[in-house]
């Protein structure tokens, strides 16, 4: 549906990647829309540099390209299932619930009213570095420690008593 309205529409749009779905796509765009493949780190650098937003038109569980386009400071279109709202919420993007072209048009039409602040997004972004995970997951083996010991220590009240 992406493919199909940004065909009828005549705005640009890049598609990175590769995939089984490839040759149905390309079928489907016109003239404005253009298929990069597989690109290099610094090829897909530029893409985030010249871009005006990432379009996130599947339901990605994580969404690592999302958080990507975030720490390159660049607002999300997203269907808001899967992973989007977690990742895109918080003024870094615009939601939409179904996967249709109505909806994503309209979620363009948002985009396009809205300001976004380069460095917010960057900020979302680093919620799902790997050093915040590694902090989180401290937390939570440090409450575990401190659980299993309170845990002991009633264990040892009670058979004492």
């Amino acid at each position: 549906y992406a493919i199909r309205l940004f065909a009828r529409t005549g705005k640009r749009l890049k598609v990175v990647g590769d995939g089984p779905e490839r040759r149905r796509l390309r079928s489907l765009a016109g003239s404005s829309i253009e298929f990069c493949g597989r690109v290099s780190d610094t090829e897909l650098r530029d893409l985030y540099a010249t871009c005006r937003a990432l379009i996130e038109p599947g339901e990605e569980a994580f969404g690592l390209t999302m958080v990507e386009g975030l720490a390159r400071g660049k607002p999300v279109v997203a269907l808001g299932r899967g992973g989007s709202p977690e990742i895109v919420g918080g003024g870094c993007g615009v939601l939409y619930g179904e996967p249709t072209e109505s909806a994503l048009q309209a979620a363009l039409t948002r985009l396009e009213s809205c300001s976004f602040k380069e460095n917010r997004m960057q900020a979302a972004a680093t919620r799902f570095s790997e050093s915040e995970f590694v902090r989180r997951m401290q937390v939570v083996l440090e409450s575990s420690a401190e659980a299993s010991v309170d845990s002991a220590n009633c264990d040892k009240s009670l058979a004492s008593a």
